[in-house]
């Protein structure tokens, strides 16, 4: 074999070993972002799934209510954080679910859409008499902006 041939076959050799490690580099990246992703999948299943029972549990929570609570109630009867709580009352008044009655400086308490005769809250807030031309247990809704 000639000096040239062999230079030849050792590059051709150190060419296709370099290619072999970037290939294994390349998969063991590949392999380490999909772990990675099957991870993220796995904690947003589980927040999807706490996200849900916790709403629940504030459903619940508020159908067993003879009048209408404040999210420090919800949380404290709960046992999830306030915080978790106000967010939680605040999405159910904007779809509609449940009513949110105005009690001053910025305050909410909450009731179930309908339930407002049920509880004796007339559009006001106030004990059961017409006013402002709205039948009795008629609320308005309040619109948060986060």
């Amino acid at each position: 074999m000639s000096a040239v041939f062999r230079a030849e076959l050792a590059n051709l050799q150190r060419l296709v070993a370099a290619d072999a490690a970037a290939r294994a580099a390349a998969e063991a990246e590949a392999a380490e972002a999909r772990e990675a992703q099957r991870q993220r999948n796995a904690l947003n299943a589980a927040k999807s799934k706490t996200r849900i029972a916790t709403r629940q549990a504030v459903l619940d929570f508020m159908r067993r209510q003879k009048t209408p609570v404040t999210y420090y109630r919800v949380a404290k009867h709960t046992g999830i954080s306030p915080s978790s709580a106000q967010k939680h009352l605040r999405e159910l008044a904007e779809e509609g679910t449940a009513d949110a009655i105005p009690v001053g400086h910025g305050r909410c308490e909450y009731v179930l859409a309908g339930n407002a005769k049920a509880v004796g809250l007339d559009a006001a807030g106030g004990q059961s008499h017409t006013s402002d031309g709205l039948a009795t247990g008629q609320l308005r809704r309040m619109k948060w902006r986060t």
